[in-house]
């Protein structure tokens, strides 16, 4: 959850792609692919929690499409 952009959104059909994996080491964080092939996958999410998602960015004033949805901390 922590290495998903807004690219990885699909807001209009409820959906989320799992492309990247996150992890930290020595203090810094890492966006790396999956390390398999089953890992990278896209799920149906439930319409709120799309609206949510939806609202959460509208607050992340200039958020570009590839930062992590993550980058202002308010997780």
């Amino acid at each position: 959850m922590l290495a998903l952009t807004k690219e990885d959104v699909d807001f209009e059909n409820n959906q989320i792609s799992i492309t990247k994996t996150y992890y930290r080491t020595e203090r810094r964080a890492i966006i790396t692919t999956p390390k398999t092939e089953q890992s990278v996958r896209v799920i149906d999410i439930p319409q709120f929690l799309t609206k949510e998602i939806e609202m959460y960015v509208s607050r992340c004033y200039g958020l570009p499409d590839n930062e992590t949805l993550t980058r202002s901390g308010a997780v």
